[in-house]
Order: C-alpha cells, then sequence, then structure tokens
C-alpha cells in the first residue's frame, strides 16, 4: 500500500466532495508490510509522516518520515519504528500502532495508539487506546522511550486523573438510553421502550446469528475480570428467546436465558458448533448474570438469594484470534430472538 495526498486538497468542490486533482504517491512506507493509516503533523519547519506498518497483531508497529515539502521526498527516521512490540511477546501490552502526535496544555508531547491486552497470545477486548509519552532528539524526531509501550510511566503532571473501576446499574428511570449502549447494525428504536421504570424489548424475528439487525441493547466489556447481570420476566411466541448474551459477532456468541417454553438455557454458538443446555423450567421474574475472568465466563442464576453456576466456556471461544472478527471487542447485554416481549428491571455490568 502507498501513502497518497491530494495535491490540490484546499481545492476540492467542498458541495461535493469531488476531488479536482489528485491522490498522488508521497511515500511507499519504511519497508514494513501493510503501510496503513497516514498521519501528516506540522511541526519546526517539518512534515511528519506517521504510519502504521507490519500489519495490525503481533507485528504492529509505527513509523515515521519527514520532509520539508508536503509532497516529499520523505526520509526516514533512523529510529524506526519508533514503538512496537513485536519483540517483546510476554509484555501486557501488543499490536501496538496506529499513532497520532499530541501535545498537551503543560507543552508534554504525546502518541495515542491503539494496542492489545491478550492473554496466551489471544485477545477479546478489542483494540484499546493507550497514551505513550514522547520526547524530541537533538536532531529533531519524537521519541518513545526505550521503543516500546509499557504499561505504566511516571510522569509529572498538574492534575492526575484517577479512572476508577466502571459500574454500569440502570435501573431505568430516565426515559432514554444512556449513551454507553450500543446496538448491533441498527438503531432498532421501534423494538424498545422504557416505561414503569422497566426496559421492555420487542422481538423482530430476528436471531443473534442473523447478518440484519437483532434486538440487542449492550454495553462493550472492558475488562478481562467483570460481570452483566440483569433481572427479566418474558411472554414469547414459540421457538423464541431472551436473555443475556455476550457476543463477539453472529457466528461467535454465549447466552443465558429463558425459551418460550419457560425453560432457563445456557446457548454456546462457536462457528458451527452449537451447545444447548436447559437447566430447569422458571416461573415469573428471575436474576440471570454472565461472570468473567481471563478465562473463562461463568453462566449463573439467582433463586431465594442463592446464586447457582449453571454452565461455563472458555473465553478463547470469543477472541479475535478464533474468530477472525473485527477488532471491537465483546459486548455483553439484553436481547430477545424471534417474537414476543422480553421485560427488564435492570442492568448491571461492572468490572472487579
Amino acid at each position: 500500500m502507498h501513502v497518497l495526498i491530494n495535491k490540490e486538497a484546499l481545492f476540492n468542490n467542498i458541495n461535493t466532495g469531488t476531488i479536482i486533482n489528485g491522490p498522488i504517491e508521497i511515500s511507499r512506507g519504511c519497508g514494513g508490510r501493510d503501510v496503513e493509516a497516514p498521519h501528516i503533523y506540522k511541526y519546526n519547519g517539518w512534515y511528519y509522516l506517521f504510519c502504521a506498518e507490519g500489519g495490525t497483531r503481533e507485528g504492529h508497529m509505527v513509523t515515521i518520515q519527514r520532509s520539508h515539502n508536503l509532497y516529499g521526498p520523505f526520509e526516514k527516521c533512523p529510529d524506526n519504528p519508533i514503538v512496537s512490540q513485536r519483540d517483546y511477546g510476554k509484555a501486557l501490552l501488543q499490536s501496538v500502532g496506529h499513532a497520532d502526535l499530541v501535545e498537551d496544555n503543560d507543552n508534554n508531547w504525546w502518541i495515542v495508539a491503539l494496542a492489545t491486552r491478550p492473554y496466551k497470545h489471544r485477545h477479546h477486548l478489542g483494540r484499546e487506546t493507550i497514551l505513550l509519552p514522547v520526547t524530541w532528539s537533538k536532531d529533531g524526531w519524537p521519541m518513545v522511550e526505550g521503543k516500546q509501550a509499557k504499561d505504566s510511566y511516571k510522569i509529572q503532571i498538574k492534575e492526575p486523573i484517577y479512572q476508577p473501576k466502571k459500574i454500569i446499574h440502570d435501573t431505568f428511570k430516565k426515559t432514554k438510553l444512556s449513551y454507553e449502549y450500543n446496538t448491533i447494525r441498527s438503531f432498532l428504536s421501534d423494538y424498545y421502550e422504557i416505561k414503569n421504570q422497566q426496559l421492555v424489548l420487542y422481538g423482530n424475528k430476528q436471531t443473534l446469528n442473523t447478518h440484519k439487525s437483532p434486538v440487542f441493547i449492550g454495553v462493550r466489556q472492558t475488562e478481562k475480570e467483570c460481570y452483566f447481570e440483569t433481572q427479566l420476566s418474558v411472554s414469547l411466541k414459540p421457538s423464541s428467546s431472551a436473555g443475556l448474551t455476550i457476543i463477539m459477532d453472529c457466528c461467535h456468541h454465549m447466552e443465558i436465558g429463558i425459551t418460550s417454553q419457560n425453560e432457563l438455557y445456557v446457548k454456546k454458538t462457536v462457528a458451527d458448533l452449537v451447545n444447548i443446555n436447559i437447566i430447569e423450567k422458571v416461573i415469573g421474574k428471575i436474576i440471570i448474570g454472565i461472570e468473567a475472568n481471563q478465562e473463562y465466563y461463568q453462566f449463573y442464576y439467582q433463586k431465594d438469594n442463592q446464586k447457582y453456576k449453571v454452565d461455563q466456556t472458555y473465553v478463547k471461544h470469543l477472541c479475535t484470534e478464533t474468530c477472525f472478527s473485527a477488532f471491537c471487542g465483546v459486548y455483553g447485554g439484553m436481547f430477545i430472538e424471534g417474537e414476543g416481549k422480553a421485560v427488564f428491571d435492570y442492568f448491571h455490568y461492572q468490572e472487579k
């Protein structure tokens, strides 16, 4: 892949977006495979061209070139890649690339990049944003200490910000969903409503296996150790179900829920392998949950103030490397398949 730029970018048709001239090639990268995501910054009379190279997995890296002319020729940084985890297989952060250069209000320089946090060479939390401190070399190159992404740095800043563990406890007192919720593909505003401090999902005949838009409302899993929980009751038509799911894509997802025959079940879908475990009959409302650590997902329900763990599955079944899926990671949330309705009294997500 070549780095291209439109030579008359300022003279594009601003009404249609039509390119009047170009694009032209300004670089072929620094020798790594899969050159992508070029970003250009002007600083001290230089145009700095940041690229991601090496592929988006373990060989990912950040490379830099610079030129006094926007259209080149560009010289390569003698210390490329300025950051990569390709030689640090035991480090917490892996697959580091796609860097943006930023300066804060205190004149500190940083790069914002993407990375993963794998366990046994697999990751399921998607690509995450990291922040790395940058210093400038005497000859004018932005550098990262040790050319690697550490999991922590000691940095003097005026007002440190501490990130608390994430807790979402939604009892649906508001008439609109929180910005933290996601749906699959379409927003599906016709298939849910909030009333009487409950979330009601209505089936649209789709399932979680569909390539269309199943009825799902959930949040991104952001830590390896966490749990999802809800309380629900259902009124379903035949061959329908509702409950709680963890989902990577339409071919890789796991559920604990209730069938149209009022049976509590756990279902695991890994490509063409499907396993269904019927637990017991359900009367009225029930609390169900999915608890996660770095190796397992465990499914449970509560009855008479007692928690019963009924099944488990390996996290690796929902990893990017297993699914060969996109980089968004696992989501957990409420769903309904088929037809009917499911009423949820609350939704809880908590990092441990």
